[in-house]
């Protein structure tokens, strides 16, 4: 993969957080990191189409900048629109009781980040709006505007399904960077380190 690929396959990461399941997203980043990008690709577009999630002609050609095949039949599939209907997640600072404590992970993933130059880690619940009884913890690493999002996020997330064994999505974004779901996360989340 190109310099340029990888950049916008970093920017289009970005993009679908929050929007695309947290497992598959998380699968993409990692395939995209290591180099495999025809299971990224699949795994993208099939996963798109699956589960229904809205992209803009823009994101579409983004996509299409990014797979090693631009005209793959899985784009037949893929539900493109001019305002995609965006899932709207509340995130807070400090889980519901019954959240898992994440005292550890806050001190496993604040290690690991200053190994990566992190500048700041941020902790926030995020639940679905109109559900706050089931959710998760997220993780926002900002980082330097040259330093590789996609490594850093895959540093931090093999570093916590190592240590804890748990899955928390964790969102590696370029200080300049940030879009919406990342923005509305910092706005609810509490700094870790």
């Amino acid at each position: 993969m190109d310099v340029t690929t990888y950049a916008n396959a970093t920017v289009l990461c970005r993009r679908l957080a929050g929007r695309l399941s947290d497992v598959v997203l998380e699968a993409v980043r990692v395939y995209y990191f290591v180099g495999e990008g025809d299971l990224a690709d699949a795994s993208l577009l099939v996963s798109l189409a699956m589960e229904d999630v809205q992209i803009t002609p823009a994101e579409r050609d983004l996509i299409r900048a990014v797979v090693a095949d631009p005209n793959a039949a899985e784009f037949e599939d893929l539900r493109v629109v001019d305002e995609p209907v965006i899932p709207v997640h509340d995130f807070q600072p400090a889980g519901p009781p019954t959240a898992p404590d994440p005292a550890r992970a806050d001190d496993i993933l604040a290690a690991e980040a200053d190994r990566h130059r992190v500048h700041s880690l941020h902790r926030t619940w995020r639940s679905s709006t109109g559900d706050p009884g089931t959710g998760t913890w997220v993780y926002v690493a900002m980082v330097g505007d040259s330093a590789d999002e996609l490594g850093v996020h895959s540093a931090l997330s093999s570093r916590l399904g190592v240590s804890l064994r748990v899955a928390w999505p964790i969102e590696a974004v370029a200080v300049s960077e940030p879009n919406s779901y990342q923005d509305r996360a910092l706005a609810g989340a509490v700094q870790v380190s």
